[in-house]
């Protein structure tokens, strides 16, 4: 099934590319919504890192964010999984990058025992550089 889950996001990750922000975010809500639906609103919350370089990104450091994810993220999470990627819900505001706020839907991998980490060239074409 994890195989199956890292094609699905490769391929959703393909077709995203070409939205414009605005666009995104509309796609990023509707995902929110139907996740939150899906979930009866049962969400736990992680915490994960957003890198503010790339030397940030490689080590596992940046700006430790609280995100909301479902009973089986976490359950990943606590397990220490490491090398997968999985979407959740930002559930605060980000200081070093001033546009990422509370509700936002963005990716990240697990590190093992480490923090979850946010691709940085991702928050890069999102949100520009980090301004922290």
């Amino acid at each position: 099934m994890q195989r199956e889950r890292t094609d699905l996001i490769a391929e959703l990750e393909k077709e995203l590319a070409g939205l414009t922000p605005e666009n995104f975010k509309l796609v990023a809500d509707a995902c929110k919504e139907l996740l939150i639906e899906q979930e009866g609103g049962q969400l736990e919350h992680i915490k994960v890192n957003l890198p503010a370089s790339e030397d940030d990104y490689l080590n596992g450091y940046g700006e430790g964010v609280f995100m909301l994810v479902t009973p089986e993220i976490k359950a990943a999470y606590d397990a220490d999984e490491s090398g997968t990627k999985y979407t959740g819900i930002l559930d605060n505001d980000s200081m070093n990058y001033p546009s990422l706020k509370h509700g936002a839907l963005i990716p990240f991998e697990m590190r093992g025992d480490k923090r979850p980490v946010v691709s940085l060239n991702w928050l890069v074409d999102h949100y520009g550089a980090a301004q922290g």
